[in-house]
């Protein structure tokens, strides 16, 4: 070794006295059902690589679930576009919306359509209509509901 305490490749490491000989029983046992170590050095390295992989597939896992995440929202953002105008509902339960101003206007769109529904029609929307008020162009924030 040299007088720094490295060799070619490796770096000096304390593990504690009490990991070194479970180590030294699992290399002198040589039986182990993992692998059959030659040295503590041997398992060690096995040791880290190994849980190296895990790391690295653990990575891998995650950067699939954060593209899928990215995927959804990216999906939630088109849907929210595409229905430029026109009547729509946030869900099946939801009222019929054409005034964007309206602050019941969904921010996901379910359904849409272009001709006017006969019946669920939004209480809200037909007031702001009523009264000359309805938006009809895309809003440029959100619609937040204000409470008294």
């Amino acid at each position: 070794m040299s007088p720094e305490g490295k060799k070619r490749g490796w770096t000096l490491v304390n593990i504690p006295d009490e990991l070194i000989s479970r180590v030294d029983r699992i290399v002198g046992e040589n039986k182990h059902p993992f692998g059959k170590w030659q040295s503590r050095s041997d398992f060690v390295v096995a040791a880290v690589r190994d849980l190296v992989e895990k790391m690295e597939e653990k990575e891998r896992k995650y950067e699939i679930e954060a593209v899928k995440i990215r995927t959804v929202f990216e999906s939630e953002d088109r849907q929210k576009q595409e229905h430029q105008g026109g009547f729509v509902k946030g869900s099946d339960f939801d009222n019929w919306h054409w005034c964007k101003n309206c602050t019941q206007y969904p921010l996901y769109v379910k359904k849409g359509r272009f001709d006017r529904p006969r019946s669920k029609l939004c209480p809200q929307c037909k007031a702001l209509e009523d009264n000359n008020n309805c938006n009809t162009e895309r809003p440029s924030g959100l619609a937040v509901k204000k409470t008294t």
